[in-house]
Protein backbone atom coordinates (compact mmCIF):
# COMPACT_ATOMS: atom_id res chain seq x y z
CA UNK A 1 0.00 0.00 0.00
CA UNK A 2 1.45 3.87 -0.62
CA UNK A 3 1.09 6.51 1.24
CA UNK A 4 1.76 10.06 1.24
CA UNK A 5 2.74 11.84 3.98
CA UNK A 6 0.68 14.14 5.77
CA UNK A 7 1.74 17.97 5.30
CA UNK A 8 0.54 21.06 7.82
CA UNK A 9 -2.37 22.85 6.82
CA UNK A 10 -4.21 25.65 7.44
CA UNK A 11 -8.56 26.07 6.55
CA UNK A 12 -9.41 29.35 6.52
CA UNK A 13 -13.16 30.02 6.11
CA UNK A 14 -13.89 33.61 4.52
CA UNK A 15 -17.42 34.43 3.66
CA UNK A 16 -18.11 31.79 1.25
CA UNK A 17 -14.67 31.39 0.41
CA UNK A 18 -12.77 27.96 1.81
CA UNK A 19 -8.69 28.88 1.68
CA UNK A 20 -6.79 25.69 2.26
CA UNK A 21 -2.95 26.60 3.16
CA UNK A 22 -1.16 23.81 3.12
CA UNK A 23 2.86 23.50 3.43
CA UNK A 24 5.18 21.68 1.14
CA UNK A 25 6.75 18.68 1.66
CA UNK A 26 10.20 19.13 2.71
CA UNK A 27 10.10 22.82 2.55
CA UNK A 28 8.95 24.07 5.38
CA UNK A 29 8.75 28.28 4.22
CA UNK A 30 6.80 27.10 1.05
CA UNK A 31 2.75 26.96 1.04
CA UNK A 32 0.48 26.27 -1.58
CA UNK A 33 -2.79 28.13 -1.69
CA UNK A 34 -6.34 26.76 -3.24
CA UNK A 35 -9.10 28.68 -2.55
CA UNK A 36 -12.72 26.46 -2.90
CA UNK A 37 -10.92 23.55 -4.50
CA UNK A 38 -8.95 25.45 -7.28
CA UNK A 39 -5.25 26.11 -7.07
CA UNK A 40 -3.54 29.81 -6.75
CA UNK A 41 -0.29 29.46 -6.44
CA UNK A 42 2.31 29.71 -3.90
CA UNK A 43 3.74 31.62 -0.71
CA UNK A 44 6.82 31.52 0.72
CA UNK A 45 8.55 32.81 4.12
CA UNK A 46 11.78 34.37 3.47
CA UNK A 47 13.22 35.86 6.61
CA UNK A 48 10.30 36.72 8.75
CA UNK A 49 8.63 38.24 5.49
CA UNK A 50 5.93 36.81 3.38
CA UNK A 51 6.15 36.57 -1.07
CA UNK A 52 4.25 35.16 -3.85
CA UNK A 53 5.82 33.54 -6.20
CA UNK A 54 5.62 34.28 -9.84
CA UNK A 55 2.36 33.35 -11.74
CA UNK A 56 0.39 33.59 -8.16
CA UNK A 57 -2.88 34.84 -8.64
CA UNK A 58 -3.62 35.41 -4.85
CA UNK A 59 -5.54 38.60 -4.07
CA UNK A 60 -3.84 41.73 -2.34
CA UNK A 61 -6.68 41.01 0.55
CA UNK A 62 -6.11 37.32 0.15
CA UNK A 63 -2.80 37.35 0.71
CA UNK A 64 -3.02 40.00 3.52
CA UNK A 65 -5.17 37.74 4.99
CA UNK A 66 -3.15 34.50 4.79
CA UNK A 67 0.01 36.19 6.36
CA UNK A 68 -2.05 36.88 8.95
CA UNK A 69 -2.55 33.21 9.37
CA UNK A 70 0.63 31.98 8.69
CA UNK A 71 2.13 34.52 11.40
Amino acid sequence: MITKAATPERILSIGEDLIVISEVKGDGSLFRVTTNGQFKGYIQKRSKEFFRLDGSSISNHLFSTICIALE
